[in-house]
């Protein structure tokens, strides 16, 4: 399977009742958030780990409402209709130079205008790319295999970003824990915690099964990674952009989608050597005459041995040209 939401979805077939048996697994998925949903608001059951099973069951729900069995309806609690969420993949390379871009502070407002109104994200990690150690005096290390996304939430914090961090256990797609978070919009990373005080997270990223610190550590730098994801996508290279099929129903082989596609429309983003400023088409010297605007924008920096390894770095926007310059005229649309 491609995706960790691929893995989620086809887990939910095993645990259905014969009664509600499908081929399906992202019905599967809608059908089982459905019944813990339903019995959560009858009161029949609250959630078992409060907020953050909240928080992880409203993140999903868009992407498995168009799967929803006949007769059955998923929407935003206003009655609105879900929108398509914006669906990443990240190829290995992509997502290794992502990771080791240097940090910096991405304003969220740069991301957040050209997502429109749609309402979700996920962001899929290859196995491996993210990896940090669950206590700096033991070898064993975690995988964040996942990140979903909600700007739209927690509803009393306009202009803030709900995240949920999956983490798994290395070389495998089992779970092994789940840090909810909420990106600032000054780019800072916050950490949810329940009514009862506690932190949004699973107990195995906790004390004693972790260092006290890890959940901190995941959940900056799977905020930071994030921010630069967005970043990526929305203003990176074009070409960095492939679609990934999504297999239908009919074609699915026991459940799993076909080589190479998906169970939910996803984009896949790849590196590409045509970050920064594109080259000068102009032979002879030449020289500013006007202050001119540049806008932010990607670049890989040399560095290591010889200078010949690459890393990513945002350059903020700036203004280039003679000091004592006038500013270049810009054009106003009408």
């Amino acid at each position: 399977m491609l995706t960790w939401l691929d893995f989620l979805a086809h887990q939910a077939l095993s645990s259905l009742t014969e009664r509600d048996r499908t081929t399906d697994p992202r019905t599967a998925l809608a059908l089982s958030i459905g019944r813990i949903s339903k019995a959560v608001q009858d009161g029949r059951f609250g959630f078992p780990n409060g907020i953050l099973d909240e928080i992880f069951y409203t993140l999903l729900v868009p992407f498995v409402a168009p799967y929803a069995p006949a007769g059955a309806t998923m929407t935003f609690s206003d009655g609105t209709a879900f929108e398509r969420p914006l669906g990443l993949i990240l190829s290995r390379q992509t997502a290794g130079i992502l990771a080791s871009a240097k940090p910096l502070d991405i304003a969220d407002d740069l991301w957040r205008e050209p997502l429109g109104s749609r309402r979700h994200v996920y962001v899929d990690v290859p196995p491996g790319a993210m990896t940090l150690r669950l206590d700096p005096s033991t070898t064993d290390v975690l995988h964040v295999r996942a990140i979903l996304a909600a700007p739209y939430l927690p509803f009393s914090m306009p202009g803030h970003t709900q995240l949920l961090i999956q983490v798994t256990a290395p070389g495998s797609e089992r779970g092994l824990g789940r840090i909810a978070a909420v990106l600032t919009p000054e780019g800072k990373v916050t950490l949810n915690g329940n009514e009862n005080g506690r932190l949004a997270c699973d107990e195995a990223l906790l004390p004693p099964h972790a260092h006290p610190e890890v959940h901190k550590a995941v959940a900056g730098y799977a905020g930071t990674f994030f921010r630069l994801v967005m970043a990526y996508y929305f203003f990176g290279p074009h070409e960095s952009r492939e679609p990934v099929a999504v297999t239908p129903t009919e074609r699915l082989n026991k459940g799993k989608p076909r080589n190479g596609q998906s169970l939910f429309a996803v984009t896949r983003l790849q590196p590409s050597p045509k970050l920064g400023r594109p080259p000068s088409t102009i032979s002879a010297s030449w020289s500013l005459t006007e202050r001119q605007q540049v806008d932010g924008h990607f670049k890989l920096q040399a560095y290591g041995s010889n200078r010949s390894q690459r890393r990513m770095i945002w350059i903020e926007a700036y203004e280039r040209g003679p000091a004592d310059a006038s500013p270049r005229p810009k054009g106003i649309a009408v």
